[in-house]
């Protein structure tokens, strides 16, 4: 699979951390299909081998860039419906952590995601993650209190981070 091909089947996993794919999430996939440059039956393909993966996993690239890319994709889709559900915010808060993102400043994005904001939030934002290959997996329900400001206090989900494949 290549880069382009990763990162679509990235977002189609994401988009699978509520019950199904909304209308709002299809248009954000499609027009990502073609920012992406991806032909028709191959993005098909993508999504279907995505859909069949139990636990759905977004696999983070090994480059900051390339995990911001990724962080960035995925709040725009999850927040593409007005809302977040906690599925969805487990998923980001997973892939921010491994960018050093956290507190206010993921809350920031959060809120930037949810106002169709995230230029401006992204032009300033600094991050420090590590390098190196890993994914995001979903799991079940949090049975700890989860650690988090604001909107993350009541995060009844979890998403992990999970050994590449």
């Amino acid at each position: 699979m290549n880069a382009a091909e990763e990162a679509f089947g990235n977002l189609v996993a994401a988009a699978r951390a509520e019950q199904g794919i909304a209308p709002e999430e299809r248009k954000i996939l499609n027009a990502h299909i073609l920012k992406l440059g991806l032909d028709s039956a191959r993005a098909k393909e993508v999504q279907a081998a995505a859909e069949a993966e139990n636990p759905p996993r977004i696999r983070i690239p090994k480059d900051a860039k390339g995990r911001l890319d990724t962080l960035r994709a995925v709040l725009e889709l999850v927040a593409a419906d007005g809302s977040i559900a906690p599925k969805e915010l487990a998923v980001v808060k997973a892939l921010a952590e491994r960018l050093s993102i956290r507190g206010w400043a993921l809350d920031n994005l959060v809120k930037a995601a949810l106002r169709k904001t995230l230029d401006k939030a992204f032009a300033t934002l600094k991050v420090e993650g590590v390098e190196g290959p890993e994914a995001v997996e979903f799991v079940g329900p949090v049975t700890g209190a989860p650690r988090a400001r604001e909107a993350l206090r009541s995060m009844p989900f979890a998403a992990r981070l999970a050994p590449a494949l």
